[in-house]
């Protein structure tokens, strides 16, 4: 049991030094020796996409998945630019980078307050699901408001 708990140790500190983090789930594939590829955010926002889609029709609109697809793309093109990269490591996400996030879609995207706070629902949706599914140890959103703007709809006369 000694020899257990030692070699247990020793992946928590090789994945705690290697990473700067550490879950139960991967130190126990490290000392099984299950090699996992790293979680990343456009691969989860894909499939929880794809598993949205699935919803389309039954509990969920079609509508809906579209204001996810979108989103998605603004994601992307947001860590094209940001991190100089095809996607990003879930452990990358920070409160900072909502924060980019969010300026990226006012100044270069020009969008109004609303339709952002739409796009940033969507992305908390999904790292909220990170979150539950273990993947992430906390939500980035946690300290991040999304603000709103109350608006009035003209509405059409007969």
């Amino acid at each position: 049991l000694d020899t257990i708990r030692i070699r247990i140790n020793a992946c928590y500190n090789r994945l705690l030094e290697h990473d700067g983090y550490v879950t139960a789930l991967r130190v126990r594939n490290a000392f099984l020796g299950i090699t996992i590829e790293e979680n990343t955010l456009l691969a989860i926002y894909k499939k929880y996409i794809d598993d949205f889609y699935k919803k389309v029709g039954k509990t969920k609109t079609i509508g809906s998945w579209a204001n996810f697809k979108f989103s998605y793309q603004h994601v992307q093109a947001f860590i094209e630019i940001r991190y100089k990269s095809e996607d990003i490591s879930l452990r990358e996400i920070e409160e900072d980078s909502i924060f980019d996030f969010e300026n990226y879609l006012i100044s270069v995207k020009k969008l109004k307050t609303n339709m952002i706070a739409g796009y940033l629902k969507t992305l908390k949706r999904v790292v909220r699901t990170a979150v539950t599914k273990g993947l992430l140890s906390k939500s980035p959103f946690a300290e991040h408001k999304t603000k709103t703007e109350l608006t009035s709809r003209a509405f059409l006369t007969q």
